[in-house]
């Protein structure tokens, strides 16, 4: 899986919007940007990517009734603003492999792809 995130920042009334889907009561929100969902297939080369048509402001955060310390339920989070509902979720597990390939497209391993 990759995300492609714009270096546009988020305006106030997405950030309330953004607060309304994913109140602080559940999640604590590390991080936040626009961005678009790639993929590519299982056993492709690392230049295969299509976009999935998804498209929205992507999170990263953890649940608040977790723990900060080790073993805390981080996770990756695709949020449509417009349609005010996650349309993508990524688990992140004790390790990822993680790459920065260019600063606007961030790259990460999955077993899925589906919501």
């Amino acid at each position: 899986m990759a995300f492609s995130a714009s270096t546009l920042a988020l305006s106030r009334e997405d950030h309330y919007r953004l607060l309304t889907i994913l109140p602080a009561s559940r999640s604590n929100i590390v991080t936040a940007a626009p961005a678009r969902i790639y993929h590519s297939a299982f056993g492709a080369s690392d230049q295969q990517w299509a976009y999935t048509g998804l498209k929205g402001v992507v999170v990263f955060g953890y649940d608040s009734y977790s723990p900060e310390a080790y073993g805390a339920n981080y996770w990756f989070r695709l949020v449509d603003l417009r349609k005010g509902a996650i349309v993508w979720a990524h688990e992140v597990r004790e390790t990822i492999e993680y790459e920065a390939e260019k600063p606007f497209f961030h790259v990460f391993g999955g077993t899925v792809r589906r919501l």
